[in-house]
């Protein structure tokens, strides 16, 4: 099917970021050349090689050469499933954005019941997985992370950082991910007023290789992007302008009684107050310069969350399309 502009239409993209998953890739693909056809005739699938050294490089351009449906995307280096995840964003034409990890703990063959949500009416639909297969280590991370998400956010899911997830094109459109801010774009997208759910699929063990990172260096990462998401949608720019205006009015306050304490003091005219007056005072100053701090480090975290997709284009090694297959 083809528009006005003779672009193809696709109505569904699967987006998968690769990270030395060559042993992994041959069964992930042919499982999606199963699925994908009783879901909907027109789909392609994006594959993202973030830097693998294992092969991937190979195995994918012989993906590529074989299959119309396929386009693959090359990173200089590895760069991180975000920026990974944001080259296929960029470049796939589907009205729904399907992503999965390559390795092989999700089953393709649940994509069919996240597009149906879709269809149902919402906007971002994940995964629940059921069953986890994963060290007990990063298991507990992830419970100790999304108890916090459910007290801080209000979006009441069970499973906030399943890697398998369905996106109407105007949510990843509308969202500025950056980092490891995938993660959150269920709690980004809620607070944008976009409908979110979750649907259970299954979970398996991982075969081959390891996972790319410890459970500490998720831990850090993850207190981290936490911190820049409650930011984020904690202060927005009347939150921000108010702090910083009650800072400054409660700091002059402050500066202000300290004038007129000292002056009196110096006068001698003072009636015995001034000690407390002048604690008051200096209270004053301290509780302004905190608001001032805190709005400071809100609008740096902000500002860094939002710019963060102006390096996408030095990321891309090559990227191969076949006739017709040009994502915007």
């Amino acid at each position: 099917m083809q528009n006005k502009n003779n672009e193809t239409i696709i109505k569904l993209s699967v987006v998968v970021p690769v990270y030395n998953e060559a042993d992994n890739l041959p069964e992930l693909f042919r499982k999606l050349k199963e699925v994908l056809p009783g879901i909907t005739p027109d789909y392609e699938v994006i594959f993202v090689n973030d830097g693998s050294d294992d092969g991937c490089e190979e195995i994918l351009n012989g993906f590529f050469r074989d299959n119309d449906f396929v386009s693959i995307v090359h990173l200089y280096k590895n760069f991180g499933k975000t920026p990974a995840l944001e080259q296929g964003f960029a470049i796939a034409r589907g009205d729904i954005i399907a992503t999965l990890d390559s390795d092989l703990q999700n089953d393709p063959a649940d994509l069919g019941s996240l597009v149906e949500k879709i269809e149902a009416g919402y906007d971002l639909v994940s995964g629940m997985r059921q069953g986890r297969q994963d060290p007990g280590g990063k298991i507990l991370t992830s419970r100790l992370f999304n108890f916090i998400i459910r007290q801080t956010t209000g979006l009441r899911l069970k499973d906030y950082f399943s890697g398998m997830r369905c996106y109407r094109k105007k949510v990843l459109n509308a969202l500025n991910l950056y980092g490891d801010l995938y993660r959150f774009a269920l709690v980004f997208a809620h607070f944008d007023g976009f409908k979110v759910a979750e649907v259970p699929i299954h979970h398996s063990p991982r075969l081959h290789g390891d996972s790319k990172y410890s459970k500490w260096t998720r831990l850090k990462r993850g207190i981290f992007d936490l911190l820049i998401v409650l930011f984020t949608i904690k202060f927005n720019f009347r939150r921000n302008y108010l702090l910083g205006v009650w800072g400054l009015f409660l700091a002059a306050a402050g500066f202000t009684v300290l004038f007129l304490n000292y002056t009196i003091r110096f006068l001698g005219i003072g009636t015995g107050g001034e000690v407390w007056t002048g604690f008051a005072g200096v209270l004053l100053v301290f509780i302004g310069l905190q608001f001032i701090l805190v709005r400071t480090i809100a609008d740096n975290f902000v500002s860094h969350h939002q710019t963060g997709k102006e390096k996408r284009g030095k990321y891309i090694k090559e990227i191969h399309h076949h006739p017709g297959n040009e994502g915007g």
